[in-house]
């Protein structure tokens, strides 16, 4: 009787402990994903308008609709690179103010 008392409790210490031993290492990893808003300080950056290129169009001849299309494009172009070297400067450097004004943006 004492033999299996004693195989009896072995079998429960071992059984407890294998338990024991599984759930502390069952941790599971949770990501937490949220939006992370940037606070940038407002930069003048004036807009292209469509109108101040092509008004009066029609009365031009084709070179010199090309040659305002052309500048129209390259008003949208520096535009866009405005923003795009604004945006960058505010997320890779938490001090943007400091960034911004050595940036040709607030010229």
């Amino acid at each position: 009787m004492s033999k299996k008392l004693l195989v009896f409790c072995l079998v429960f210490i071992v059984g407890l402990l294998s338990y024991s031993c599984s759930a502390v290492t069952k941790t599971q990893v949770q990501y937490i994903e949220k939006e992370v808003f940037v606070k940038c300080p407002a930069v003048d950056i004036p807009k292209t308008k469509r109108e101040d290129y092509f008004q009066d169009i029609d009365k031009l001849s084709y070179p010199e609709k090309l040659l305002r299309i052309l500048k129209y494009a390259l008003a949208l172009e520096i535009e866009r690179d405005a923003l795009r070297e604004h945006l960058e400067i505010c997320t890779e450097n938490s001090d943007t103010k400091t960034r911004l004004a050595e940036t040709s943006l607030n010229e």
